[in-house]
């Protein structure tokens, strides 16, 4: 009946990590302030938007999204969405680009191929046996 955490740093509770319970404290600390002193609707109205805000909120920072925190999860959805031109289908000049990459791998093992038998004669070397 030990708890699968007892033992492990940086855990709150559960899954929950310090980080992730920070970085929920400021994101429902933030929102919460916008929503009880700036918004001009009356308190009823202002708890309801809370509710339906800060809620899941709160839930999504503590949980994060596919094993990260809400925050890097933000990060890297914000750079491949700014990157977005490397997903996308090849042009010619990077096949092109790709096939000289190949040609000059392929040739560059043909000369240490080439470097290793001229070793091999070089010593006498026949199958791996010396004379």
């Amino acid at each position: 009946m030990i708890p699968y955490n007892f033992a492990k740093e940086g855990y709150v509770y559960g899954k929950i990590t310090w980080s992730s319970m920070v970085q929920a404290i400021i994101l429902v600390g933030a929102a919460g302030s916008v929503i009880f002193r700036l918004l001009p609707f009356p308190f009823k109205v202002r708890m309801y938007l809370a509710i339906f805000i800060l809620l899941p909120l709160a839930v999504l920072a503590l949980k994060g999204i596919h094993e990260l925190s809400l925050f890097s999860f933000l990060q890297d959805f914000f750079q491949t969405v700014k990157d977005r031109g490397l997903y996308e289908a090849p042009g010619s000049s990077v096949k092109i680009h790709r096939e000289q990459l190949l040609v000059r791998k392929e040739y560059q093992k043909m000369q240490r191929e080439k470097a290793k038998a001229r070793r091999m004669k070089k010593s006498g070397c026949r199958k791996g046996r010396h004379r």
